[in-house]
């Protein structure tokens, strides 16, 4: 009996479905991952200016005006391929895309729509037609952006004066 990896050489075509498996994977891996802040222009995210710029009564009607194609389901439906959109709020399966008609508007902070090869990768293969990715927390400022010193004087000088009692009542910190 020949070593396998030898009779795998012999014929490539046996090699071709892992490979093509392996650089469809290696694609996902490299897109942009979901839950991260969109970058502007994106055209999968609708922002939270497009939002407050309609009077949407629920974020399925956002979603309805802006990207209805984002709503429906791509090709057959099996037992291996399951054709319902799915749902995530800030990182928790939620469902499917009815879930949106209970979601109010103005606690979101984008919607994004992630394909189904990425979908795949991140949560497996039961989301291969695509996610909406709600995010309803507000993004983190760039660090660069706060001030160093965001205290007041007088709130400054307060906590210094309580700093000065602890260190004489002999108070320890660890």
């Amino acid at each position: 009996m020949p070593f396998a990896p030898l009779a795998l050489a012999r014929h490539p075509a046996a090699l071709l479905p892992a490979l093509l498996l392996a650089v469809l994977l290696g694609a996902a891996c490299s897109s942009s991952r979901s839950g991260e802040r969109p970058t502007p222009g994106d055209r999968s995210v609708i922002t939270r200016a497009q939002l407050q710029a309609h009077q949407f009564a629920s974020v399925y009607d956002a979603v309805l005006t802006l990207h209805s194609n984002w709503l429906r389901p791509r090709g057959t439906d099996s037992f291996t391929n399951p054709t319902q959109v799915l749902v995530y709020v800030d990182g928790s399966r939620l469902g499917g895309v009815e879930t949106l008609r209970t979601l109010p508007v103005g606690s979101v902070n984008y919607i994004q729509h992630i394909d189904g090869l990425t979908a795949s990768a991140r949560w497996g293969l039961d989301h291969g037609q695509g996610v909406i990715y709600v995010s309803t927390t507000p993004p983190l400022p760039p660090r660069d952006s706060v001030p160093v010193d965001t205290l007041t004087d007088t709130t400054a000088h307060t906590l210094r004066a309580h700093v000065r009692t602890e260190r004489a009542e002999g108070v320890r910190r660890n």
